[in-house]
């Protein structure tokens, strides 16, 4: 050693390594920023500085920061090992052991947009990248991309649940309750919704990885895993979700209000894990233990995989334990465990309408035309029938003109008189040629032209009629 040897590592296993240590950081900081400690800004400032000494050994200006480096015994980790280590990190509670339990004037200044610091401008995330290991569906996936994709694909959209062996110190009593029911719960579905014998745990551990997806997939015959947008970054419709830790006041009420005999949650409270539950709030005089018991019973639904999707009893309603579509038995997702950046906005909204089916179906005109060709009809033929369509439009423009609209005068005599036809009998003595002889064309327009001349001679006896009403009423008034 005291040559001061060093060790030479490939390009990729360096930078490898670098990669993994700043996606750790960020991991943690997201985990406090989840829970927001009282303590946040401090805590934020140190793991962006542990960021920042990945590559280079930048230089600490805020009095806050050097006292909270000083506190983690930064120089002395750095000097021994070439590298920091937060010992004093403390997942379990979401917090970092050794600073002050409370940020400073200081640094609440330095962290508030109201603060003499110039404010940070907002910049714009960048696109969603493509899929990839990490990130199935990619960084920034649409809202709309995650429902689909969760559906099925839970086991690779979220990282996978691990057992903490600190979780065994967690109070015995909210353990025991957890483990039964878990016990309870699972034995309430019927034989045909499982795949084999409903779970049985006898711990704590057991009882948390019953609600794994791995473990659910296994057990039910059909999953049907639920996004929540709980602690999301993005933009999303709809209203947020609850997060695990508060599912916990559903399945663990602290009265049992509106759970009739009816309820589908009664045999819970006269048999199961509810009525033992509080029994125990009741043996519980203090307060503070109360509130000890049901926030550990909350930390353990914190770290859950998945929970079942519940509606909770009301005065209306008699409450649903499980709920199931023709997708199968709804299971709801934690969204700690979700790999991805944040959620999409506009842009991923677009790019998931450019990938929907576009329309595959012809227009009408395009199938008529290859429907004639395909039953012997040729181009006479689909020519034919476009005339055909123009003249009946032609037509139904001609009668809806603003002459065919106006109020037609009564039949006084209630007769009507014959139509005379416009053709005179010298044009008919000339003669014409015959019907066999003239063009489908010709046709069209003679016909065209005789229906305009009798529409006008309609008119003009019309006209007559009226001007002879008006003249024999003269007469009568005169005698």
């Amino acid at each position: 050693m005291k040559t001061e040897p060093f060790i030479c590592v490939s390009s990729e296993t360096f930078f490898t390594f670098t990669k993994r240590r700043l996606k750790e950081a960020q991991n943690v900081l997201l985990n406090l920023a989840r829970y927001r400690p009282s303590n946040f800004g401090i805590s934020t400032g140190i793991l962006m500085h542990m960021i920042r000494a990945t590559c280079h050994s930048p230089i600490v200006k805020l009095k806050y920061l050097n006292d909270a480096l000083r506190e983690v015994r930064f120089k002395e980790i750095m000097s021994d090992y070439g590298m920091f280590f937060l010992h004093d990190l403390d997942l379990q509670h979401h917090c970092i052991l050794g600073i002050p339990a409370n940020d400073p004037v200081a640094c609440k200044e330095a962290m508030s947009r109201n603060g003499k610091g110039r404010k940070p401008l907002m910049v714009e995330p960048p696109p969603s990248s493509g899929p990839s290991g990490l990130y199935p569906i990619g960084e920034s996936p649409a809202w709309a991309e995650i429902k689909a994709f969760i559906g099925r694909g839970a086991q690779a959209f979220m990282y996978m649940w691990v057992w903490d062996p600190d979780w065994d110190e967690v109070h015995e009593t909210a353990a025991q309750l957890f483990v039964r029911f878990s016990r309870e719960y699972f034995a309430t579905l019927k034989d045909d919704a499982l795949r084999a014998d409903a779970p049985n745990p006898t711990c704590l551990e057991e009882a948390m990885e019953a609600w794994t997806v791995a473990e659910l997939s296994k057990t039910l015959v059909s999953c049907w895993f639920v996004a929540s947008n709980h602690g999301l970054n993005g933009k999303f419709p709809g209203a947020r979700s609850l997060s695990f830790r508060d599912h916990a006041r559903m399945f663990f009420p602290t009265t049992p209000d509106h759970m009739t005999q009816n309820s589908a949650w009664s045999p819970f409270l006269r048999h199961g894990y509810i009525g033992r539950y509080l029994r125990e709030l009741q043996r519980l005089d203090d307060d503070d233990d109360q509130e000890s018991l049901t926030d550990a019973i909350a930390n353990i639904f914190g770290r859950l995989h998945c929970l079942p999707v519940i509606v909770a009893p009301t005065q209306r309603s008699n409450g649903k334990i499980w709920t199931t579509s023709h997708d199968g038995i709804h299971l709801l997702t934690n969204p700690m465990f979700y790999k991805l950046k944040r959620v999409g906005g506009p842009k991923a909204n677009a790019r998931v309408a450019a990938n929907r089916l576009q329309r595959v179906k012809a227009s009408n005109a395009v199938i008529n035309r290859r429907l004639i060709e395909m039953n012997g009809g040729g181009a006479a033929s689909a020519a034919d029938a476009k005339r055909a369509r123009k003249t009946a439009r032609d037509r139904m423009k001609r009668l809806s003109t603003k002459a065919k609209n106006k109020r037609q005068p009564p039949d006084r005599w209630g007769k009507r008189k014959t139509v005379i036809s416009p053709v005179s009998s010298e044009e008919e003595e000339e003669g014409e040629p015959d019907e066999e002889d003239k063009s489908d064309e010709e046709e069209e327009e003679e016909e065209d032209y005789d229906a305009m001349h009798v529409d006008e001679l309609e008119e003009d006896e019309e006209e007559e009629e009226e001007e002879e009403d008006i003249g024999e009423d003269d007469v009568d008034m005169e005698l």
